[in-house]
């Protein structure tokens, strides 16, 4: 008798475990959905690509893999291994969540001390346009030069209102393009009114000597 108690026990044990492998994992899937969620509202995909790609990597194959066990009978579903899926991309979405909080801080200092970098390099390259001397040579050249002065402190005013905003990669891109322009100014002061010739002087080279003439013997 004992021994048949003991046989239905794990019979009932198997059938609960397969009841449970059987139904539709809801729960772990919302659990994945919302930190997916999370996720994107943390900008997870901007400042940590890579785990952010894990997570959704783990919550397409969980998706996949339950539309599969969908099609098939009641009797021959098993849910475990998008269940476990479920669980995994979850996991990875609060990790790429708290990693991209972390990276974000990294980036607002960076642009933090970029835009104290931009601003001086800006107005030393104002202080030495206003140094250059202007002929009707050199004008249109300088005057270009100024144009990308200004669209200069333009990008600066939008790297800081992107910043201000919060949007700091934005912002990071907008002080790189002002520091490369800053950068560039110089030379092209330098070169102003020079001719393309005269920019890349030519150097000279030595004429081939001339192959020497056999003296005439005398008659």
């Amino acid at each position: 008798m004992k021994k048949v108690l003991s046989y239905c026990s794990v019979v009932v044990a198997l059938l609960i475990v397969l009841a449970g492998c059987s139904k539709p994992p809801e729960m772990e899937m919302k659990a994945a959905q919302d930190a997916i969620k999370a996720a994107n509202a943390a900008e997870a995909e901007m400042y940590v690509p890579e785990s952010f790609r894990q997570a959704m990597d783990s919550l397409s194959a969980a998706e996949k893999s339950k539309k599969e066990q969908d099609g098939k009978s009641a009797l021959s579903r098993n849910y475990a291994k998008s269940k476990d899926l479920y669980v995994a991309a979850a996991r990875l979405a609060k990790k790429a969540a708290a990693d991209a909080a972390g990276a974000k801080q990294a980036v607002q200092a960076e642009v933090g001390k970029m835009l104290t970098d931009a601003r001086a390099a800006l107005d030393k390259a104002a202080a030495d346009m206003k140094k250059v001397k202007v002929n009707k040579k050199n004008k249109a050249d300088i005057d270009a030069c100024k144009a990308d002065l200004a669209n200069a402190e333009t990008a600066y005013s939008n790297a800081s209102a992107a910043n201000t905003a919060g949007k700091f990669m934005d912002s990071k891109a907008q002080l790189n393009n002002v520091m490369a322009m800053c950068a560039a100014l110089p030379g092209k002061v330098a070169m102003a009114g020079k001719s393309p010739a005269a920019a890349a002087p030519v150097k000279a080279t030595k004429a081939a000597p001339k192959p020497a003439h056999k003296a005439k013997k005398a008659n």
